[in-house]
């Protein structure tokens, strides 16, 4: 966090803690959802893809498990 105030850029975690300190601190954030949400919009992966790779994501994640 310390770094993306430093170089005016966002936050990227899924972690809650730091994007709500990131929230109060007005740094953009975003987490694991939106990576996938823009690899698909940039054509980095197709929906399908995209969906297999959350899939594993959350099979592998305790963070993503605990959340579902």
């Amino acid at each position: 966090m310390h770094i993306a105030n430093k170089l005016n850029a966002c936050v990227l975690s899924s972690d809650k803690a730091l994007r709500d300190c990131a929230e109060n601190k007005e740094i953009e954030y975003h987490g694991m959802i939106w990576i996938f949400d823009r690899l698909v919009e940039t054509s980095g992966l197709t929906p399908k893809e995209a969906a297999g790779k959350l899939k594993q994501l959350v099979a592998i994640n305790r963070v993503f498990q605990n959340n579902q």
